[in-house]
């Protein structure tokens, strides 16, 4: 068993565009970036494409991930990426060190991105890690209102009447990679623990394809530079 199990989620169903992880960036689909990216790292891993679909995980054989067909209750708009990833490990007989999640809706995510997660959950010793990018702060600067019927900030009182330039930075979550313990997949049921690193990654490489807009932006984009 490898020392690191990357399962890259794919199914055939969306609710915005059906089959989309078969869509291409710079010639190759969303889903042969997933996978040669994982590959390409050149650490201990094991890839596996997890889909309902034939012509998805034949996709996924061409670049080389492992293929898992998954359950059918696995491929609705309800189930979880969670799920997904236990089916994977109950079919496999030992236990990888981590577990390494890639949506393929994340095409410019490198190599490297991944190598330096991974490192950096290793070196952190955290039950988790999720990767993030930085996000605006302008949130810290809102209300909430009390059971008093009083505004509060959300952050502290002086926030909202603070300079924004001198409030914390503020990140989100990407979508590009998360990474858990297989115990906490297992018995958590969830792909963080209680010690969630966040991997710090730039705006550009975090770009989520999340409709044919995106898609046909980022394809002239790269064919323009």
């Amino acid at each position: 068993m490898s020392k690191y199990l990357v399962v890259v989620p794919a199914r055939a169903g969306s609710k915005g565009i059906p089959f989309k992880n078969l869509l291409k960036i710079d010639g190759k689909s969303l889903i042969g970036h997933a996978v040669t990216a994982a590959l390409e790292t050149e650490l201990d891993v094991d890839v596996v494409l997890s889909s309902e679909n034939d012509i998805i995980l034949k996709e996924g054989l061409k670049y080389g991930a492992r293929p898992h067909k998954r359950p059918l209750h696995l491929a609705t708009d309800t189930a979880t990426t969670v799920a997904v990833v236990e089916d994977v490990l109950n079919q496999i007989k030992d236990e990888p060190k981590l577990v390494i999640v890639l949506q393929p809706t994340s095409p410019l995510r490198t190599k490297e991105n991944i190598t330096e997660a991974i490192v950096l959950a290793e070196k952190q010793k955290c039950d988790s890690l999720i990767s993030v990018c930085e996000t605006s702060n302008e949130i810290l600067k809102t209300f909430c209102i009390n059971d008093n019927g009083y505004a509060e900030g959300i952050f502290t009182n002086d926030a909202p009447f603070s300079p924004r330039q001198l409030l914390p930075k503020v990140y989100k979550a990407n979508g590009a990679i998360f990474i858990a313990k297989t115990s906490i997949i297992k018995h958590k049921k969830q792909l963080y623990g209680e010690s969630l690193v966040p991997f710090i990654m730039s705006k550009e490489n975090s770009l989520d394809i999340d409709s044919l807009e995106d898609l046909v932006g980022l394809n002239y984009q790269l064919y323009k530079d």
